[in-house]
């Protein structure tokens, strides 16, 4: 607390047409007021070791909140991955499924396009046939008819 002179601010009142114990009354309010509103060190110590109290209570407060967040951060990556994983699954297993079908498909049509092939070969060969024959008979016809 700052020094406050009693006496001397007693003795100005009086020089100032006070009588002593008005001044001593108004000094002693005054020395009261002011020792009431002000911050001794030990007030500031105390303070001091309050805000320190407060600050590291604070500290501990957000290292457990943040490490409660890495953890759900950590939770939900987790469900995203496995979420992730099974959806990858799922198309991976779709894509087989549709390889196995164009593959069913293209083995289908390999077998409808041998069938049609052959049977364009066989009507192929008959036709030939057919024409050989009838140029043969068309020979023998003619051979018979000529002298």
């Amino acid at each position: 607390m700052p020094a406050f002179d009693t006496l001397k601010a007693t003795k100005l009142l009086k020089e100032s047409g006070f009588g002593e114990t008005q001044a001593e009354a108004v000094v002693a309010t005054v020395r009261d007021a002011v020792a009431e509103n002000v911050a001794t060190k030990a007030d500031l110590a105390e303070v001091c070791n309050e805000l320190k109290l407060d600050h590291a209570k604070l500290r501990t407060e957000l290292k457990e909140d943040i490490a409660g967040v890495r953890a759900e951060l950590k939770e939900d990556i987790a469900g995203v991955r496995a979420e992730l994983k099974e959806d990858i699954a799922g198309v991976r297993a779709e894509l087989k499924e549709d390889i196995t079908n164009a593959r069913t498909e293209i083995a289908s049509v390999r077998t409808e396009l041998k069938e049609d092939i052959h049977k364009l070969r066989t009507d192929m060969y008959r036709f030939i046939l057919l024409v050989a024959l009838g140029i043969v008979s068309l020979n023998v016809a003619l051979i018979k008819l000529l002298p």
